[in-house]
């Protein structure tokens, strides 16, 4: 199921899925032809494009969540930041909009994600396989 809205730092967002055209924070019209997606930050309107396959649906929203976290953190589009400080700023408000969103989770990964107690973390910092598993 598509989440109709998302949690992003202290923002809430609507997403529209179907909607026939996307507007961007002037008013003006955003042409499906040229875009798969677009988030106005200043109506917090996250629009997917009707017009492609699923799995870029997926890809679409997550491209856009990254664009509303990198708002949320301050980030402009004219701004080119060194990629660890992106990371660096970028990879609290992923968590949290992951951790807020269970309806996001689901969408973007086909199923829930593991319990923190079903996942083990090993010495580099990485997870590894839910606890059990093969």
């Amino acid at each position: 199921m598509r989440p109709s809205s998302v949690k992003i730092g202290p923002f809430t967002y609507e997403v529209r899925w179907d909607a026939e055209r996307a507007y961007n924070t002037e008013g003006q019209e955003i042409p499906w032809r040229k875009v798969w997606g677009y988030s106005n930050h200043s109506h917090q309107i996250i629009y997917v494009s009707p017009n492609v396959h699923d799995n870029m649906r997926r890809v679409t929203f997550l491209h856009e969540l990254l664009h509303c976290c990198a708002f949320a953190n301050g980030v402009q589009y004219h701004v080119k930041l060194p990629e660890e400080e992106w990371v660096n700023r970028t990879s609290p408000h992923l968590l949290l909009l992951l951790q807020d969103n269970p309806e996001v989770r689901e969408f973007l990964f086909g199923s829930p994600l593991p319990n923190s107690d079903d996942v083990e973390i090993i010495d580099n910092g990485h997870t590894s396989a839910p606890v059990g598993a093969s």
